[in-house]
């Protein structure tokens, strides 16, 4: 939750609404185990998020495998289309900026 507005922010792959209801989507199947359809432009979203979750860094890696197949698992209810290609030049979209300035506003309150 800390992270929620800079990985929203840095989702190149649609409307911000539409990225967090398919977070929130991708969340309740790996909370509940109960999959619910996401916005139909979505699944790059998703896969983008997927493709860029970096073990041990973020998580251990059970929980990553855990989050990367709910990720897929919603992504697919919404169709096929993948996520920009990860660089193989530059990783701009690893850039920590934004997560340090949650993580600092957070600590404020």
């Amino acid at each position: 939750m800390r992270h929620r507005d800079a990985v929203i922010a840095c989702n190149p792959c649609g409307e911000a609404s539409a990225v967090d209801e398919a977070l929130r989507c991708a969340l309740t199947l790996l909370v509940t185990g109960r999959a619910c359809t996401p916005p139909a432009c979505a699944d790059a979203a998703l896969r983008y998020v997927r493709d860029r979750i970096n073990v041990p860094r973020d998580m251990s890696l059970w929980a990553a495998r855990r989050l990367r197949q709910a990720l897929e698992t919603t992504a697919s209810l919404a169709g096929p289309r993948e996520g920009p290609a990860l660089s193989l030049v530059n990783r701009h979209d690893q850039n920590p900026v934004p997560f340090r300035r949650a993580q600092l506003a957070s600590a404020e309150h």
